[in-house]
């Protein structure tokens, strides 16, 4: 509900401010009544917060990011190998490998663990949390809903958010058929059928999505597969997994911190995909020209600066693109834009695609070690 609450705010105030200063009373709200109708029902434990792990933790994955951020469009294999990518990646795993060797000691202590080291222990658990970044990395592909209609289905910016409607009502309905069907099946089967249909939602948004219809079409069935996939079917398999009964609440939230780290890292990876996507627009542009026996000094001097003023909205460079006389000149312009859009946007659904077909492959591969 909130790109659709962000896009009615934007329309009735006119400024991106309330976006952020609506979650102020909402904040206060949930405080005072959290104080005054939910009483405290956990007994106080005298353990120690577990803040090594929670730093490694933190400064490992904010090293992860800044490795992807420093891929250079320009030259993306040269800069894959530098010290500012592949050294930050090193210095990453080295730093989880130590968080997981400090939980290892942990056990003997006192100390609340932050990924307690006796559930990474277990295979099957293990193998729901790397379950549980992938299906991290499908909500951070619908973050970028809102940016993909703008700048491919050409809606403003200002209702770009009402679109996520088709996609957030389907998956309430996901998550709720997908606990049903775990009831009557398995998580097992649940998961397989999660995956199937997220597949073919993220997949048909990454390579079929040109018009409205195909988007509705798609998202809905996206939003399906993601509630599926992050409702009750990786809950009760993690917790099945676990193989125990009384740490329910530390076994959901591991899975938790495991979903957090795709939420975390994906909008990174995948704003480095659009960026990799839209420096091919020149590119596409001079190719489409070519085709059509066109130069890119062919095209006259007052839209060539006023395409550049608004190199930051497809929507109004097509809209000064569309004042250029020449028919064949604007129809090769046009294409190389679109192209060069579809480029960027395309490997952010594909990768969504791609991890829930990797989430299928581990619940089928894996099967036998899951208790259910």
């Amino acid at each position: 509900m909130d790109p659709i609450l962000g896009s009615l705010l934007i329309n009735v105030s006119g400024t991106w401010h309330w976006l952020f200063l609506i979650n102020v009373p909402v904040a206060i709200m949930i405080v005072v009544f959290m104080m005054l109708k939910m009483p405290e029902t956990q007994e106080k434990v005298r353990t120690k917060i577990d803040k090594y792990a929670i730093l490694l933790f933190s400064f490992s994955t904010l090293l992860m990011m800044f490795a992807i951020n420093n891929i250079q469009t320009g030259n993306i294999t040269g800069s894959i190998f530098s010290l500012s990518v592949i050294g930050l990646i090193i210095l990453a795993i080295i730093g989880y490998a130590i968080m997981i060797l400090i939980e290892y000691k942990n056990e003997s202590s006192d100390v609340d663990s932050f990924l307690p080291y006796f559930l990474l222990r277990k295979p099957a658990f293990s193998i729901t949390l790397v379950m549980g970044i992938l299906s991290g990395m499908l909500i951070g592909a619908i973050i970028f809903i809102p940016s993909f209609v703008e700048n491919v289905l050409h809606v403003s910016a200002a209702n770009s958010g009402y679109w996520m409607t088709p996609l957030a009502l389907a998956s309430g309905v996901g998550a709720s058929m997908g606990g049903k069907i775990v009831d009557k099946k398995s998580p097992i089967f649940a998961l397989i059928v999660a995956s199937i249909v997220s597949i073919i939602g993220y997949g048909g948004l990454a390579l079929f999505t040109y018009e409205a219809v195909t988007f509705f079409v798609f998202s809905i069935i996206a939003g399906l597969g993601f509630g599926f996939t992050i409702g009750a079917p990786m809950t009760v398999l993690a917790t099945r997994s676990a193989d125990s009964s009384k740490n329910n609440s530390t076994v959901i939230g591991t899975l938790s911190v495991s979903r957090q780290v795709g939420i975390t890292i994906a909008p990174t990876l995948f704003a480095t995909f659009i960026q990799v996507g839209f420096s091919q627009m020149g590119t596409k542009i001079k190719e489409n020209l070519s085709e059509d026996h066109f130069n890119i000094k062919d095209i006259p001097l007052q839209f060539m600066n006023s395409m550049q003023h608004d190199s930051g909205s497809v929507s109004k460079t097509l809209d000064q693109i569309n004042h250029i006389p020449n028919k064949a000149m604007r129809d090769a312009i046009t294409n190389g834009i679109i192209e060069a859009t579809h480029l960027a946007y395309m490997p952010v659904f594909l990768t969504a695609a791609i991890a829930s077909m990797i989430i299928m492959i581990l619940v089928i591969v894996f099967k036998k070690e899951f208790k259910y």
